[in-house]
């Protein structure tokens, strides 16, 4: 069973990486991004640890090895498929049209998708993230909450050591910097009463907390990384509280809408990452503004065909097929 207001919340975070990748493009708008910048992806990695905790928890199956390996096998479907498809074709392609150098553009491209992680980073992150969630689960299935704990701690004590001992490794430079993020999301599970239903106190609390550290990172570009490092994820929590609370004031078609954009967060990460670059060179944004206008076409383009492919190319493909 889904939960509307989390795929409202995925909704408003995918709008927002969307518009942050169109200010960075137009080069505009230099507070705005670093605000954006400051929460919206470990928003996501939040709300991916509460749904990997959910999925988890509500299963009716006894957690065992076959369990994990079918969650792990179904998250590489979800995640690594189309990271594997755009990383192949959509990157090195829009790179290629943007600098009209194709053959390097194209090595470029997969260097940048593969090798250095550049693009489409999130997919493999929360992959690797989510095999470490199964794996401190099913270790820690019969223990009690301090032991689950403690094996957390031990998971990204390994994780930090492989980024001292791979430093150009990008990937775990990644996965260390939204450890805390995710697993706050799967701790917050537990806590599923507050989250869903956020009192007004803690509302107005991580308001505050969420506009100052938000505040704080778009004015100060120059933060040392380590702080970096600790605002971000504390921003990306802080917000999950004001925005569950916005969307639970949605009603009817407005709601379900929003919810249905948060059930193709993924599509409209990889349609992203083609559609704005080539949205932005040939329409040239000057500031703010125009900015959100390409952010607002490319997210209504990628539903329009989301719901073409759904709806009228796929049953076709499957009735030739048949």
């Amino acid at each position: 069973m889904r939960l509307k207001t989390v795929d409202a919340v995925r909704a408003m975070a995918i709008v927002l990486v969307v518009l942050g990748h169109a200010l960075i493009y137009a080069n505009s708008g230099r507070f705005l991004m670093g605000f954006i910048y400051s929460f919206h992806m470990s928003l996501l990695f939040v709300l991916s640890g509460f749904v990997a905790a959910a999925s988890w928890k509500r299963s009716d199956v006894e957690p065992d090895l076959g369990f994990a390996v079918r969650k792990i096998a179904r998250s590489a479907r979800r995640l690594l498929v189309p990271y594997a498809i755009c990383g192949a074709v959509v990157v090195p392609f829009v790179n290629a049209f943007l600098t009209h150098r194709y053959a390097e553009s194209f090595l470029n491209g997969w260097r940048n998708a593969f090798m250095l992680n550049k693009f489409l980073w999130y997919l493999p992150c929360c992959f690797f993230l989510v095999c470490i969630f199964v794996a401190v689960s099913l270790a820690a299935r019969h223990g009690s909450a301090l032991r689950r704990w403690v094996v957390v701690g031990a998971a990204f004590g390994m994780v930090v050591a492989l980024r001292l001992l791979l430093p150009g490794v990008d990937y775990i430079r990644s996965v260390m910097s939204y450890f805390l993020p995710f697993f706050a999301g799967v701790w917050l599970w537990s806590r599923r009463d507050v989250v869903l239903e956020p009192s007004p106190w803690l509302v107005a609390v991580t308001s505050v907390v969420f506009v100052v550290l938000a505040t704080t990172y778009a004015s100060l570009p120059e933060m040392p990384l380590m702080v970096k490092g600790i605002v971000k994820p504390l921003a990306g929590i802080a917000a999950l509280f004001p925005m569950m609370a916005v969307v639970r004031r949605l009603r009817g078609a407005l709601a379900d809408g929003v919810a249905n954009l948060g059930r193709i967060t993924l599509f409209l990460y990889c349609f992203d990452f083609c559609a704005t670059p080539i949205t932005v060179w040939y329409i040239l944004p000057h500031g703010v503004a125009s900015s959100c206008a390409v952010a607002f076409g490319v997210v209504t383009l990628g539903v329009f065909l989301k719901l073409a492919f759904e709806y009228a190319i796929l049953p076709e493909i499957k009735r030739v097929a048949s």
